[in-house]
């Protein structure tokens, strides 16, 4: 399997990892996320997960290189007001 399709699957875990603390923990924690950006997350989860053969290495390079910054501060901000 190419170097592509291994990182293709670890993002896989970690999005499952992230899907499983989000059905974990208390869902006012969801408040401090724009509710766009979290529907979009979903979205690539499931298209990941549900169609990975026609999965396209540029939009997955394109939400983590635009998308993933955003979420990162997020998720510090999230973090920070614990």
């Amino acid at each position: 399997m190419s170097k592509a399709y291994n990182r293709l699957e670890k993002i896989q875990n970690h999005l499952q990892d992230i899907e499983f603390i989000l059905n974990s923990v208390d869902f006012k924690i969801l408040e401090h996320f724009d509710k766009k950006d979290l529907k979009g997350l979903s979205a690539v989860r499931n298209f990941i997960a549900h169609d990975y053969d026609s999965v396209d290495d540029e939009i997955i390079d394109d939400v983590l290189r635009y998308n993933f910054p955003k979420l990162k501060l997020d998720i510090q901000k999230c973090i920070n007001k614990k």
